[in-house]
Parts: structure tokens; C-alpha cells; sequence
């Protein structure tokens, strides 16, 4: 009986033996997998505090975006305001222009009236000289005529 205890022993040890082996190599193959879950956790971590991260700065970005549309439609109200505002500056001064136009066209006509009659005023006056100065030889004749006639009744 000795003998079987023994070998009950032996077997019981060795069973146990076996199963503290089986128990390491499973918990072996779980820690492989625990740190394999580990790393793919880590790796998932990282990656959401980097996409994290980059909706952040993307978010920024919009604002910043959002803030120079704001200011580019301002300044495109502003610029049509300043484009209305020249329109009707335009429409006036061509209105201001055509009145403009049409006050040079009447003084035009004011000008060829009078310049029709200052060359009447002078070619009136070149005749009139003309005339003064037939009337000067005559004079000038007959007072020579006399002139050299009054020495003979002298």
C-alpha cells in the first residue's frame, strides 16, 4: 500500500505539475494576447487624441474661415454701396456733361454770330478806309492843285 500511495503521490504531483503547465502556458498566451490588446488599445488611444487633435485644429480653422467670409461679405456690401454710390455720381455728371455740351454748343453759335459780325465790322471799316483814303488823295490833289495854282495868281 505504500508502494500505491507512492505512486498516487507521484501521479497527483506529476498531474499537478502537468496542470501548472498547462496553466502557464495558458496564461503565457493570454498575457500575448492581453498585450496585443494592449497595444491595438494604445494605438486606437493615440490615433483618437491625434484625430482629437486635428478636429481642433480644423475647427479653429472654420472659425477663422467663417470670421473672413464674415469680413469679405462686409467689404462686397461696403463695395456695392461705394459701386451704387458711383453709379449715380456717374449718371449725374453726365447729365452735368451733356448740359455742359450743350451750353458750349450755344455759345459756339454765339461766337460764329459774333465773329460773322465783327468781319462785317471790318470789312465796313476797311471800305471806310478805303473811301478815307480816295477822300485824302482827292484833298491832297486839290490842295496841291491849289498850292501850284496860287503861286501863279500871286
Amino acid at each position: 500500500m505504500k508502494n500505491l500511495l507512492q505512486n498516487l503521490l507521484i501521479f497527483f504531483a506529476l498531474g499537478l505539475c502537468v496542470l501548472l503547465a498547462v496553466q502557464w502556458h495558458r496564461e503565457s498566451v493570454l498575457r500575448q494576447q492581453l498585450q496585443r490588446s494592449d497595444k491595438a488599445t494604445r494605438s486606437v488611444s493615440e490615433t483618437i487624441d491625434l484625430l482629437q487633435g486635428d478636429v481642433s485644429r480644423l475647427e479653429a480653422e472654420i472659425t477663422r474661415i467663417d470670421g473672413l467670409r464674415q469680413q469679405i461679405m462686409t467689404d462686397i456690401v461696403a463695395r456695392e454701396a461705394e459701386a451704387a454710390r458711383l453709379k449715380a455720381e456717374v449718371k449725374s455728371l453726365g447729365v452735368a456733361l451733356t448740359k455742359a455740351n450743350l451750353n458750349i454748343t450755344v455759345q459756339n453759335g454765339a461766337l460764329k454770330s459774333l465773329a460773322s459780325e465783327r468781319d462785317d465790322a471790318v470789312q465796313r471799316y476797311n471800305q471806310l478806309a478805303v473811301d478815307y483814303n480816295a477822300l485824302v488823295e482827292r484833298w491832297n490833289a486839290q490842295q496841291q492843285a491849289l498850292t501850284n495854282a496860287t503861286p501863279a495868281l500871286r
